[in-house]
């Protein structure tokens, strides 16, 4: 995770701030929260931990990032609604 992200940070450059917020039994949901309450781009595995939308701020952009070669018919579907 610190390689990928010291990675994204380079390539994103000076004008971004790159954090990673890995998941903890102890972590309360407030201080989840408050993470990212100032987060403009929120990047997380395929999985449960994508309904961390609710928690972004308004424009913010959630990517998903899917296994290779992952393909389910019903995800291009929902995608075309949005």
């Amino acid at each position: 995770a610190d390689r990928a992200a010291a990675n994204l940070a380079a390539a994103l450059g000076p004008r971004w701030r790159v954090s990673t917020v890995l998941h903890h039994d102890r972590l309360p949901p407030c201080l989840l929260a408050k993470c990212l309450a100032n987060a403009g781009v929120l990047v997380t595995p395929h999985g449960f931990q994508s309904m961390l939308y609710l928690l972004l701020p308004p424009r913010a952009l959630l990517y998903e990032v899917f296994p290779h070669r992952y393909y389910k018919h019903g995800y291009k579907r929902a995608a075309l609604e949005w």
